[in-house]
């Protein structure tokens, strides 16, 4: 579930990093049916929005699915979807992808680290060593007149 309107404006970023991983992707929200506690109030997707991450999600998927049918049919976008043109251009969203990317990079880095404290300790302790020996190490000084 990649909802693009909970995580505005990276969402479209964060929905083309994680799609080519998912055997299938839902989109949302189009309103109704979720409370986020601590967020506040998140606008649904309107259908701009809502088209772009039909046709950002088809590009990597051929399963595609939608949340909520009541937010659908209170902004009346069932009568648009009839008609849905699935091959008009969209633009993926490279520098958010990008970013969004890094920051997965980092996450699984500490994950990982978190999972092996050893290597995570005698990596601090490493470059503890490294940086006291430099410290110690003799200067070269300028030659003098």
């Amino acid at each position: 579930m990649l909802y693009t309107s909970f995580l505005r404006p990276r969402g479209p970023g964060v929905l083309w990093s994680y799609a080519p991983d998912a055997g299938s992707i839902a989109v949302g929200s189009t309103g109704g049916g979720v409370q986020v506690g601590g967020i506040g109030d998140v606008p649904p997707l309107d259908w701009g929005e809502f088209s772009r991450d039909l046709r950002l999600a088809r590009r990597w998927s051929d399963d595609v699915h939608v949340f909520s049918l009541e937010g659908c049919v209170r902004q009346g976008f069932l009568a648009r979807l009839r008609d849905f043109d699935w091959h008009q251009p969209v633009v993926p969203p490279s520098e958010t992808a990008g970013q969004v990317e890094m920051m997965r990079q980092v996450l699984r880095a500490i994950l990982w680290l978190s999972a092996r404290p050893l290597v995570l300790l005698f990596g601090l302790l490493a470059v503890l060593w490294l940086l006291s020996h430099l410290r110690r190490a003799p200067r070269c000084k300028p030659p003098t007149k």
